[in-house]
């Protein structure tokens, strides 16, 4: 008897529960017939007649679609911080974190009176934490921090994410913040930061100047196959610039960027065969990757062939 008795209260509980959602909206459901649950499953009735409490169909209902209501501000402030800054991601952690409301901007950002209270969410903290931490920017420094305070391993940022952070840095003159995440993607391998790296090292932009750095940085992206970085390799080579004068290798670095299409490299390989530095002199090697920067809207190169031309045309 006792065990048909549970399970028609299992069946029951179950009932309700399918037809309110959740336990949060079943609760909200209260049987109105005496106060509480019914748990005396012998009366009042036979076994297996209908229970005379009754239930606030209304009351569940209004329950079920506050709940719905949530759930949709909830996903409209998730959104928002999925298509915004890290600092809203982070912001949106720390709200799940504490327990707090998140503010619901219109698409043009203005506040129309949207907002929604979240409930303390551990695990939906650190999912927002960790998405600030992988975009960068604004918010990831806050977000790994609240990850470590949390006991959990912070994301890297990925290297083109740390690249793109450096440029928008160096384009409002904040070079010291470029170098600095131009160093941290550089140091993962990312070939153009380790340009960049050269580069800042080699003019002394947010670090203080250093031609063997720069070559050191500039040789580390020109093993990877970049371009920019092999002439300005090739050009230290040249001129001597933190490396040892070497116009063979000026040469072999001028000649592996300018193959890429470079136009500076192809300028300056002419420029070698034409002046017979680190090759044998060639007019006609030089005439040609002339004509190729050239071609390529390099103006000295320009000059250049008209200037041989007019060369040319005198000794005729």
């Amino acid at each position: 008897m006792n065990e048909m008795r549970n399970a028609l209260a299992i069946a029951l509980a179950a009932a309700v529960l399918s037809a309110c959602g959740s336990l949060d909206t079943m609760l909200a459901c209260a049987p109105t017939g005496g106060g509480g649950w019914n748990t005396d499953y012998a009366s009042p009735g036979p076994i297996g007649t209908r229970n005379p409490y009754t239930y606030d169909d209304a009351g569940c209902a209004a329950a079920k679609a506050e709940k719905e209501t949530q759930a949709y501000y909830r996903e409209k402030a998730e959104r928002q911080a999925r298509n915004g800054s890290s600092y809203d991601k982070f912001s949106l952690g720390e709200k799940y974190e504490t327990g707090g409301t998140a503010w619901i901007d219109d698409v043009d950002g203005t506040w129309r009176g949207e907002s929604v209270d979240l409930k303390k969410s551990r695990r939906r903290a650190i999912y927002w934490y960790k998405e600030a931490v992988k975009q960068g920017g604004s918010g990831a420094d806050k977000a790994r921090e609240a990850l470590i305070r949390l006991g959990k391993t912070p994301p890297e940022t990925p290297p083109a994410t740390l690249v793109a952070q450096a440029y928008d840095a160096h384009k409002k003159g904040d070079d010291a913040e470029a170098v600095r995440l131009w160093r941290r993607a550089a140091e993962k391998g990312n070939a153009s930061a380790q340009y960049n790296l050269g580069w800042a090292h080699a003019n002394g932009r947010g670090v203080a100047q250093n031609d063997v750095e720069a070559a050191r940085w500039y040789r580390k992206a020109a093993e990877q196959g970049d371009a920019a970085a092999q002439n300005s390799l090739g050009a230290a080579y040249e001129q001597g610039r933190g490396v040892a004068q070497n116009d063979v290798e000026a040469v072999r670095w001028f000649r592996l960027a300018a193959e890429q299409d470079h136009v500076l490299a192809q300028y300056n390989l002419a420029w070698m065969y034409e002046n017979g530095r680190g090759v044998a002199k060639d007019l006609d090697e030089a005439i040609r990757w002339y004509r190729k920067a050239a071609e390529n809207g390099d103006e000295k190169a320009q000059n250049a062939l008209a200037r041989i031309r007019a060369s040319i045309f005198r000794h005729d």
